[in-house]
């Protein structure tokens, strides 16, 4: 079946994309400050970094797949939920992505040592990526907790629906509350906060592929 078959694509997308980028955000180095960046391995952040690329790619293609699943399954009721998830993974990733293109190309581990004002050219990235990647965050987040809704009214496992409901409102509460966010410790405390909004899409899409025609 046609169907079938494209679900498992979309379901694939989302959990290979899902999981690219939770381990890009594993093995991200700490470039919090110049000595950190300027001493990081220029091999391991270009791997890194065309993780993240082809997650994002991975993520949008398996949202696309699976809102267009939900409006040919006929749940009106649910397509408004189905847009506000497919909108804010859409936005979010594409977000990711231009703030990865940034740190690919214009951040110091991809540059020469050699290269004029090094230290100003981190400065501006410092400032600049992690914007636009946080909205990302935020937007891909609330397009999780939306996806969690659209899964529970149309009779997803619970585990699934609400599990991505909590996973991404809590991601959403730490990246706009501070006071939340600074309650979570660095180190693989903080890694694993961060791992679970990539790993709720990658369960999402797990469930998809196996979603039958309708």
């Amino acid at each position: 079946m046609a169907g079938a078959s494209t679900n498992r694509f979309g379901g694939n997308a989302l959990l290979g994309g899902g999981v690219l980028f939770m381990l890009a955000g594993i093995f991200h180095p700490d470039v919090s400050t110049f000595e950190g960046a300027t001493a990081a391995n220029a091999g391991l952040w270009h791997a890194v970094h065309w993780a993240y690329l082809l997650g994002d790619v991975l993520l949008v293609a398996g949202s696309l797949v699976l809102f267009r699943h939900f409006v040919m399954s006929g749940g009106g009721a649910n397509e408004g939920w189905a847009s506000v998830a497919y909108v804010g993974g859409l936005m979010g990733f594409t977000l990711d992505a231009a703030s990865t293109g940034i740190h690919l190309i214009g951040f110091p581990p991809a540059l020469p040592a050699s290269t004029p004002n090094l230290q100003g050219i981190f400065d501006a990235a410092s400032a600049v990526g992690p914007g636009i990647g946080g909205i990302g965050v935020v937007l891909s987040s609330i397009g999780l907790a939306a996806l969690g809704v659209v899964l529970k009214k149309e009779g997803w496992s619970a585990a699934v629906a609400y599990g991505a409901i909590v996973v991404g409102s809590i991601q959403v509460l730490l990246a706009l509350i501070p006071a939340a966010g600074q309650m979570i410790p660095a180190g693989y405390a903080g890694l694993a906060v961060s791992a679970l909004m990539p790993l709720g899409y990658a369960v999402v899409g797990a469930s998809f592929a196996k979603v039958g025609a309708k």
